[in-house]
């Protein structure tokens, strides 16, 4: 997957997540300015960090599905 469509699909990913798992994120991601727009945080993310940002949105939004399923 190309660096711009993972940085769509984490975009997309943190937009159906709740308002909690936006904030690790942040604080993860963003420590220094947790006000920062997140959709400007997945922007500026290297590269290097991108793909594992991805498989934790990833993890946890089908961790939710999980839980609801059961």
């Amino acid at each position: 997957m190309a660096t711009n469509s993972k940085r769509t699909r984490l975009k997309f990913i943190l937009s159906k997540l709740t308002d909690r798992n936006r904030e690790i994120f942040m604080r993860m991601y963003s420590p220094d300015n947790l006000t920062d727009n997140i959709d400007s945080v997945v922007d500026m993310l290297p590269a290097s960090k991108l793909k594992w940002a991805l498989s934790q949105a990833e993890n946890t939004y089908h961790s939710i599905f999980r839980i609801l399923k059961s």
